[in-house]
């Protein structure tokens, strides 16, 4: 080799180590864009079984060992599942609309629209699916929560495409305990203004029987909420990069009936905030 042109190839260590850094964070990129793809594509498996294999054994091939179900208390999803009796003529239907992903690419959530038909009627809600990722690299559910369904089949046909809402902010140890606690005080207290201060700009409300409604709008859906006499939380999980996390609880309305709370949240610049909040 050229001896000048063997000088020009020496780099400075320095630099070096900034091309390594950059060829690093693009593999760390590309490794959660994948894991993203992954996540889709897990929830689009499971919708086919639900076809293939029928309800109940779909619920049971794709839940996480630790999985739970909301009904309305928390409890272990895999005997509760497999203590269900299947209807052969209920079909449910479903596909993801929007999803996130922690920085950890180990925890993620997916929500869109179902619909469910029986005895020769037809009924759609929204879902809302918390999702763990195993050391292997596949998916499995942790969380599976549907809203009450409203009558009538859907206006529109099941997404083909899913829109990715922005990631959080890595921070490690840290989990939404404490604002959720904030949010379920201004709950109780009717405290609308905190409550909507506590969403994200590209928060999404479900509600029963209503479509998913945006931040824009969340301020009024907010109100229309049944006051609360009683308010806990039963459940948390976080991302190993403490970026994002669900809470889920009950809801005690003053006309005595139970409700159940879930909430996915993302921690920000700002700290943490809720993207997701479902109340039955």
């Amino acid at each position: 080799m050229n001896p000048i042109l063997s000088r020009r190839l020496r780099l400075p260590g320095a630099l070096l180590a900034l091309l390594s850094l950059g060829v690093a964070g693009i593999g760390v990129a590309r490794a959660r864009v994948d894991a993203f793809s992954g996540l889709v594509a897990a929830e689009r498996r499971f919708a086919a079984d639900a076809r293939r294999l029928g309800i109940g054994a779909a619920f049971l091939a794709h839940v996480a060992a630790d999985g739970i179900l909301l009904r309305p208390a928390p409890m272990p999803a895999r005997p509760a599942l497999s203590a269900d009796k299947n209807d052969p003529g209920v079909v449910l239907e479903w596909q993801p609309a929007t999803a996130l992903i922690a920085q950890s690419a180990d925890f993620g959530v997916t929500t869109g629209p179902y619909r469910l038909a029986a005895a020769g009627k037809a009924s759609h809600g929204q879902f809302l699916t918390v999702w763990i990722r195993d050391p292997a690299g596949q998916w499995h559910w942790f969380l599976d929560h549907g809203l009450p369904p409203a009558l009538g089949d859907l206006a529109a046909p099941l997404p083909q495409t899913v829109e990715r809402l922005a990631a959080g902010k890595r921070t490690a140890g840290s989990d939404p305990a404490q604002a959720d606690d904030r949010l379920n005080n201004a709950v109780l207290k009717g405290e609308g203004d905190t409550q909507f201060a506590m969403l994200a700009a590209d928060a999404r409300l479900l509600r029963p029987r209503r479509a998913p409604l945006p931040s824009a709008e969340a301020k009024a859906a907010l109100a229309a909420d049944a006051p609360a006499t009683a308010i806990a939380r039963l459940g948390m999980r976080t991302a190993r990069t403490g970026d994002l996390g669900v809470t889920y609880g009950k809801v005690t309305s003053a006309g005595g009936k139970d409700l159940t709370y879930v909430r996915i949240w993302r921690r920000d610049a700002a700290g943490w905030r809720v993207v997701i909040d479902e109340r039955t």
